[in-house]
């Protein structure tokens, strides 16, 4: 039953049973044959499910409040409230919406029927501003307090009837409300010919959702119906308001029976949270800004067919096929391990919510650890039990938890995740539409968005297709990665459905295209890059090759690449030995700079293990907690090296035997994390050898000989100026000050 329940969930269909009677609530228009043959096929069983949750539940009653308030607000509108005190905050939470009425409208009735729905819903009526304790509230106005006016425009004798309209909607979309002064609705009827009208209206994120924005024009266009035919509204009267569910919910949160519910989240949520960076070359702001730009593309009505069979046969929705290729992509783009993307659920689980406006909309971060070595099937399957037990926990408010977390402030991103990908449920009626080839190709560039996450991935049924809306942050990205990221999950999503017991890490999204230029670069008929090798072997080629060229000068000294790789293979053999190296070990670097820091990192590598950047400059707290978090069997200092040099003649200079392969670890690089405790970022050889054989490549045709070996080994940019430099057969100077010598040459 669980199943079946987040399955309807997930497509917006909400069950309750009173008295034995099983009542269906849906977002959107209608529900699909096939679900509801699933809720008729299981009703008895549904109903038994239900009745006991009911029966042992310590939900109560949402109580209409008798004072005249203010009120305290909801969890979620009290931290929107503090996203909008920021610069471009309150915009980017406007929630603008429009409807074409292909009909004669009767105007005064019309105006009549939004002053009706803003008289029923107090919530339209409400604004926020401080109280005498100078804690922020929400107020109720009445009607006549709130200088609500209706904009009506006549267009009809304009030229370019489309284009005022859009640029109405554009100027206004995007105009900020005042939180405390209200209204925080604006609506507008824009007639553009004698029965052509634009139903527009705007609403702020603290009053609204977007189960909100079905609400209302559905209590419009009843109130509108009663009053152009002269007869009563058909509107059931509203037992309870926003405020009343307000009082409520923050009285659950003191329940004993919400511990559950918190606890859950504060385990799942533990430890060091990962921080999603996408490949970029544009440096994130420092302040986070919600500049954003949209693109919109589909997805053919044969792969979206293949998802829903295979979804279907492995117990699973369309979200969970969807996410569990977006985890996917996220990995094969960062090589991270964990990560979080965000999805929100209606919050309407009660019953009493279903013709309510208000903010109600809650927030899962669904955390995955995605392992290389496993298929689609088995990643399927565990992102599947993840959600069902996030959404089983889904009356946690995230803007709670996100308190509870106390995570370190980190004013560039967003709380918790970066990501955020919906599924809506509405599905439009599109039968008889068919998608040219092109269209389904094209990327739409739908202008400017506010964005509220780096990335923001809303998906929609359109027919038999799903239409991909992308909102990214513009301060953040760019508009080629993201195209390229859109191409590359329509991509993926037929790979694993073509193969779904491929191994993550073999995985092939790349077009016939990029194949192509890949295969042209390379001169391969295979594969772009071999799946077999290491950035060992790299190293070990350019020996064979020039084994008397210089490769390595500190000071007065200076290594062959014969000396470079025999003293490497030296250590790996004394590591080996004495420390028993395997596969995927960490082992420690933390040194001064020097020749025998590239040693070193050779010789973690030719042993099997993977190597951790130490600087011994840090503060001893983060070295402490470096050494400790990666559990390294050694770390290779000055008084380990000094052991290694006084036996280093009874090791062999021949290659050790570590069968390292391309998925094994290559080295482990610490950061700042959310926490504000360093974060480990884990890269695997397959990573570390494209990169360099990109690098060949793309500056195959630069005339250099000598590279500066500047960089900080605890910095990305240092596997660069080492590994290019020893696979091209060049000279690396290793710099004892590193940067700072550069700047005083200056």
């Amino acid at each position: 039953m669980d199943k079946l329940i987040l399955h309807l969930l997930q497509n917006g269909i909400f069950l309750s049973v009173e008295q034995k009677t099983l009542k269906v609530r849906y977002n959107g228009n209608s529900i699909s044959d096939d679900l509801l043959e699933e809720i008729r096929k299981n009703k008895k069983e549904l109903i038994d499910y239900l009745f006991k949750e009911k029966a042992g539940s310590k939900y109560q009653d949402i109580l209409a409040q008798k004072n005249v308030g203010p009120f305290k607000l909801s969890s979620a509108q009290w931290r929107l409230w503090i996203l909008s005190q920021f610069e471009e905050g309150s915009v980017a939470y406007n929630m603008p919406c429009s409807v074409y009425l292909n009909q004669d409208i009767d105007i005064e009735s019309f105006k009549r029927a939004i002053e009706s729905t803003i008289e029923r819903h107090e919530i339209l009526r409400t604004v926020f501003k401080k109280d005498e304790t100078e804690e922020i509230k929400q107020w109720v106005l009445k009607k006549e307090e709130l200088s609500f006016k209706i904009n009506y425009k006549d267009l009809r004798k304009e030229n370019n009837k489309k284009e005022r309209v859009k640029d109405y909607i554009e100027q206004d979309s995007y105009r900020a409300f005042d939180l405390e002064k209200g209204p925080l609705l604006r609506a507008a009827l824009l007639q553009t010919a004698e029965d052509s009208y634009v139903f527009y209206f705007n609403l702020h994120h603290i009053i609204s959702d977007g189960w909100s924005m079905v609400v209302l024009s559905k209590d419009v266009f009843s109130y509108y119906e009663a009053y152009k035919t002269n007869t009563p509204p058909q509107l059931k009267e509203l037992r309870i308001q926003y405020k009343d569910y307000s009082v409520w919910q923050l009285a659950q949160l003191e329940e004993e029976s919400f511990k559950a519910h918190k606890d859950y989240w504060l385990d799942n949520l533990s430890g060091e949270l990962p921080l999603l960076d996408l490949p970029s070359t544009k440096q994130r702001p420092r302040i986070k800004s919600n500049r954003g730009h949209c693109l919109d593309t589909y997805i053919d009505a044969a792969t979206i067919s293949k998802l829903k069979k295979y979804s279907q046969q492995n117990g699973g929705s369309l979200f969970i096929g969807l996410i569990t290729a977006w985890n996917i992509l996220m990995y094969r783009y960062t090589s991270q391990k964990d990560v979080i993307i965000g999805t929100p659920t209606a919050g309407r689980e009660h019953a009493d919510l279903e013709d309510q406006i208000g903010f109600y909309i809650n927030t899962l971060p669904l955390r995955n650890e995605i392992n290389s070595k496993e298929s689609f099937d088995e990643l399927f399957s565990r992102v599947k039990q993840n959600t069902l037990n996030a959404y089983s926990h889904q009356m946690y408010p995230f803007d709670r938890l996100v308190e509870e977390l106390n995570l370190a402030r980190d004013t560039s991103r967003s709380a918790v995740f970066d990501v955020m990908l919906t599924l809506q449920n509405v599905k439009e009626k599109t039968e008889g539409v068919e998608l040219k080839a092109e269209e389904l190709n094209e990327i739409r560039d739908l202008g400017y968005a506010a964005s509220k996450f780096d990335i923001e991935v809303s998906v929609q049924e359109v027919g038999d297709y799903l239409s991909l809306n992308t909102v990214y942050n513009t301060d953040v990205y760019e508009r080629e990665m993201i195209e390229g990221l859109i191409k590359h999950y329509k991509q993926l999503l037929n790979a694993t459905l073509n193969n779904p017991e491929e191994k993550i890490s073999q995985i092939d999204y790349l077009s016939a295209e990029e194949k192509h230029k890949l295969l042209e670069s390379f001169n391969s008929t295979k594969v772009a890059y071999p799946k077999d090798k290491t950035i060992v072997d790299l190293f070990e080629e350019q020996v064979s090759k020039s084994p008397d060229k210089i490769a390595v000068i500190f000071e007065e000294k200076e290594l062959t690449y014969r000396e470079l790789n025999e003293a490497s293979n030296q250590l790996a053999h004394y590591l080996q030995k004495n420390y028993i190296i395997k596969l995927d070990d960490l082992v420690g670097i933390k040194q001064e700079r020097s020749e025998w820091m590239i040693i070193s990192i050779l010789g973690v590598l030719k042993s099997g293990g993977a190597y951790v950047p130490i600087d011994p400059d840090y503060p001893q707290d983060r070295i402490d907690y470096i050494e400790k978090d990666t559990k390294c069997k050694v770390c290779i200092d000055e008084a380990e090296l000094s052991k290694f040099r006084k036996t280093q003649n009874k090791y062999s200079q021949n290659k050790t035997a570590s069968h390292t392969k391309s998925d094994n670890l290559a080295y482990v690089i610490y950061t700042s994390g959310s926490t504000g405790k360093p974060k480990g970022v884990l890269i695997e050889h397959e990573n570390v050898y494209s990169f360099i054989k990109w690098s060949q490549d793309e500056f195959a045709m630069s005339d250099f000989d000598t590279v500066l070996f500047t960089t900080s080994l605890n910095f990305d940019l240092s596997v660069f100026e080492i590994f290019h430099t020893l696979t091209k057969g060049k000279k690396l100077i290793v710099l004892k000050d590193g940067l700072s010598i550069i700047k005083n040459l200056g």
